[in-house]
């Protein structure tokens, strides 16, 4: 599930509203790359929607895919090799807002393209995290995602890190209801819903189901959906 496209060695950061068009902060070596056509070209000022901004740490990247359709968007970034690929949609995503807090480093962040959006937050806390969106997916609002608890519990004895950080991987075409939590380890596999104020806290391999509850359980399978009204 977390095979990364070799080629694509670029990382990406937004922001939006109140930033469109000013200059990105490209300190230490951080870079933002636009593909357009097939070829990757260095830019230095953020994209209509999308505001990015590099705190600190350096060798970070950032790589967007045309078409993109930002609106109200932020990408935010500390640590040292971090990389954010976002692929190209047509549709709209509103209010995204990725994490790249607490100085750690070699994050992994790709979302696939055609996601629809109205609101996501996104949290990469954890060195070595890694989080993967398929494509044609649609998020609502209020949306949250971790790979981490955000706070380190340890053995009061040994100092060992009781709870590390975990990957997450949501697959093609999944649709994310009103005020989710997605927490750390968690699989969501194709086709598949996530029913209003769930809070979805272990792996989902099966596909086509849907899934609610806190903590979230499947409750129907043998489903899909389509994003329309007419019904």
């Amino acid at each position: 599930m977390f095979k990364f496209i070799k080629n694509w060695c670029f990382f990406r950061r937004g922001g939006v509203k109140r930033y469109k068009n000013k200059k990105i902060k490209n300190i230490r070596n951080n870079k933002v790359f636009l593909i357009s056509d097939n070829k990757a070209t260095s830019i230095t000022k953020n994209v209509n929607g999308l505001n990015i901004h590099f705190v600190d740490g350096e060798n970070n990247i950032v790589t967007l895919k045309e078409p993109i359709n930002f609106y109200n968007s932020n990408i935010i970034i500390h640590g040292n090799n971090n990389k954010i690929f976002i692929d190209g949609t047509i549709k709209k995503i509103q209010s995204l807002y990725v994490d790249c807090g607490q100085n750690l480093s070699n994050r992994i962040l790709h979302i696939k393209k055609d996601l629809y959006t109205e609101g996501v937050e996104i949290y990469m806390y954890g060195n070595k995290s890694r989080m993967i969106i398929g494509e044609d997916c649609m998020f609502s609002n209020n949306i949250r995602i971790f790979t981490s608890d955000g706070h380190r519990i340890v053995n009061e004895i040994t100092g060992e890190t009781l709870n590390k950080n975990r990957k997450v991987y949501i697959g093609n075409h999944v649709w994310l209801g009103r005020n989710c939590t997605i927490c750390k380890n968690v699989t969501i596999s194709d086709n598949s819903i996530v029913g209003t104020g769930s809070i979805v806290t272990k792996k989902f391999y099966k596909p086509n189901i849907i899934i609610a509850g806190n903590p979230a359980k499947e409750i129907k399978s043998n489903i899909n959906w389509e994003s329309t009204a007419d019904f």
